[in-house]
């Protein structure tokens, strides 16, 4: 698995490629780091990469997620497909879908 953390304007892309499992979970420094440099008011999660999520996947979204709100960031999956949009679906993370995910 890869992660590439990328400012884009007032945003920061989170990239993952391939699988997002316990057997490959990321480090998320890059992110903590983003965040503590400011200057955004979202991180776009952008999974269209990423093949295969499991619980801890949705475990370390919803990391990300309670790091972001805690500094008043927002989150934003987008490009989740098949099996990656079902699991984000079937946690109960539909509202952090952009319009471009589906099930």
């Amino acid at each position: 698995m890869i992660l590439s953390c990328l400012r884009q304007g007032a945003n920061v892309a989170l990239c993952i490629q391939g699988n997002f499992t316990f057997f490959e979970n990321p480090d998320l420094s890059p992110l903590a780091i983003e965040i503590e440099r400011g200057g955004f008011d979202r991180v776009i999660m952008d999974l269209q990469s990423c093949h295969l999520i499991d619980s801890t996947g949705l475990g370390l979204i919803m990391q990300v997620h309670e790091l972001l709100e805690e500094n008043n960031l927002l989150l934003e999956i987008k490009n989740a497909e098949g099996q990656v949009a079902h699991m984000i679906h079937v946690a109960g993370f539909s509202g952090l879908l952009s319009d471009q995910s589906a099930a």
